[in-house]
């Protein structure tokens, strides 16, 4: 008996190696895969403006890397003892405006020769809500605690962000000749909108991409949306506020990925790196001594795992 229908997912050819350069934009569950590639020694790149959620906002941040733009302190804005741009996340955000340029241009700039070298692209859309600040017209990535009124709360308008994202996919294609492009939808709802609302979004989001790959037939789309929601179709998948994906839903979409883009010789390379990381993940009960036989075995395995791997990268 079959309780939950099962969203099946194949492999999308050539695959990912690592020796690709992966690089990823969009809402927090960007964050969730970006953290899961680093662990499994992918190169990656991730959010050059923080965590962003409509297709809007997300767009304006993979043409800033494009065009490695620049920031300048008339640029950003004071508020709270702070200084921000509203097209960062608040990460970003500081006391100094020259430090925060500073940092906002490093990471554009670093972000745009990876890009220019990486091998996939993957845009997690979260949201088709936009806020539009009132007194300038531009649809804002954060709002950074402005008081709402400041603020114009829109839907996303479907057909002018058609053109602009076949615009930018044609440029970016240019700009990375090798890259392939990924689109999925985030599969954490947004109840602060409404149900009905974040409903309505979801459905738009699913639109725009439809839109997309019809036009454009080498993108690829990645159900994280539908998984989550047809076939993990139960809260104790969710964080407690009901709206997040807990720990073993981001596994299991994980899993659904490793299948959908990891030939089998990436998945043997990933389980290797699993179990040496697991086991040094293991806690001494005494003092860390390379005489331990226990540190002695794990630093061999290590070792023997970099000689055999040595284009991955180990940050333990």
């Amino acid at each position: 008996m079959k309780l939950s229908s099962e969203v099946i997912v194949n492999f999308i050819p050539p695959g990912i190696t690592h020796f690709d350069k992966i690089y990823l934009i969009g809402s927090c569950f960007t964050d969730h895969i970006a953290h899961k590639l680093k662990e499994s020694g992918f190169h990656i790149r991730s959010n050059p403006h923080g965590i962003l959620y409509n297709p809007v906002s997300i767009r304006q941040s993979l043409q800033e890397v494009l065009n490695n733009k620049q920031y300048f302190t008339n640029d950003l804005f004071y508020y709270e003892g702070l200084w921000h741009s509203f097209h960062h996340h608040g990460s970003f955000s500081g006391k100094d405006p020259n430090v925060v340029c500073q940092k906002i241009n490093q990471t554009i700039a670093e972000h745009h020769i990876f890009l220019k070298n990486a091998q996939h692209l993957f845009i997690t859309l979260g949201t088709a809500w936009m806020y539009r600040k009132k007194s300038t017209g531009n649809i804002v990535a954060n709002c950074h605690k402005v008081p709402g009124y400041e603020f114009e709360k829109i839907l996303l308008d479907i057909d002018e962000e058609k053109k602009h994202w076949i615009e930018l996919i044609d440029n970016i294609q240019l700009f990375a000749p090798e890259i392939s492009i990924h689109f999925t939808i985030s599969p954490v709802k947004h109840l602060r909108d409404g149900f009905f609302e974040n409903n309505l979004s979801k459905g738009l989001l699913h639109i725009l991409v439809y839109e997309l790959i019809q036009q454009k037939k080498l993108l690829k789309y990645f159900p994280s949306y539908e998984i989550m929601q047809d076939e993990l179709r139960d809260y104790r998948f969710y964080d407690r506020d009901m709206a997040h994906p807990n720990s073993l839903a981001v596994d299991f979409i994980w899993e659904k990925f490793n299948k959908a883009y990891f030939a089998n010789t990436t998945k043997e390379i990933c389980e290797e790196l699993l179990q040496l990381r697991k086991l040094f993940s293991h806690r001494l009960i005494y003092d860390s001594d390379v005489s331990n036989p226990f540190e002695k075995k794990r630093n061999e395995a290590k070792m023997l795992f970099i000689q055999k791997y040595p284009f991955i990268q180990i940050d333990f």
